[in-house]
């Protein structure tokens, strides 16, 4: 899933990887990233969902991955 926030000149895509640093890998091949059009943040999403009853365990925080700035 993916696309631009109505109020905020940022987007949000949701990818689904082993590792951030697939994530990063496979990020920084992207076009808009190589013609530096656009950056990226890589941060791990927890679902919530009716398996964990909406309350999912957060794990402890990581270093967050970015693209080019």
């Amino acid at each position: 899933m993916a696309g631009p926030f109505v109020d905020n000149p940022l987007g949000l895509l949701i990818m689904k990887g082993s590792s951030k640093a697939e994530i990063t890998h496979i990020l920084n091949d992207d076009p808009m990233i190589t013609s530096g059009a656009k950056t990226f943040e890589v941060a791990t999403w927890v679902l919530a969902n009716r398996g964990n009853k909406f309350m999912p365990p957060i794990p402890p925080p990581q270093n967050t991955q970015r693209g080019p700035q």
